[in-house]
């Protein structure tokens, strides 16, 4: 079966479904990704930032969790976002033994150039759909949240922008 679905075939079954939503989402995904401001942080380091920012403080433990990678490979991620200025490490307040990661004003103003840059290519390309087009993507929105939240782990909750 092919990654694309024709334009005239309908995604009837289940399998059809996933494989076009899968190819779709993927080439909005790699997108996005171009779309990203500072090109010297790699994706995982980009998306570790992203749930410091979002999530933080937070530890590392938690992060490598939330992130699905093992310990050394988070330390390695941490200590270049620590090493470019984007976050700070400090110990928990109720044992001083653990140390909490967050963001610095520089590491949320890339976050947040970041955000915007990507809105605005999504608006961009959202005006070339006509009104009816764009209602009908804001009425499958819900959905794929609740997809995404379901595809993850219960330890997590929702994913970073």
């Amino acid at each position: 079966m092919s990654d694309e679905l024709d334009e005239t075939e309908e995604p009837d079954d289940d399998a059809g479904l996933a494989s076009a939503m899968r190819t779709c989402i993927m080439r909005l995904a790699r997108q996005l990704r171009a779309e990203r401001g500072d090109e010297s942080l790699s994706f995982s380091q980009h998306s570790a930032l992203a749930v410091i920012e979002s999530r933080g403080p937070i530890s590392p433990g938690d992060l490598a969790a939330f992130e699905r990678v093992h310990p050394p490979s988070i330390t390695r991620i941490i200590t270049v976002l620590r090493n470019r200025g984007y976050i700070e490490r400090s110990s928990r307040p109720d044992d001083r033994r653990q140390a909490l990661l967050s963001t610095t004003p520089k590491g949320r103003e890339l976050i947040r150039s970041d955000r915007e840059r990507r809105s605005e290519w999504l608006m961009t390309i959202l005006k070339t759909l006509t009104p009816k087009e764009r209602g009908e993507l804001r009425a499958v929105l819900p959905h794929l949240e609740r997809l995404v939240r379901t595809g993850l782990d219960a330890s997590t909750d929702d994913p970073p922008e």
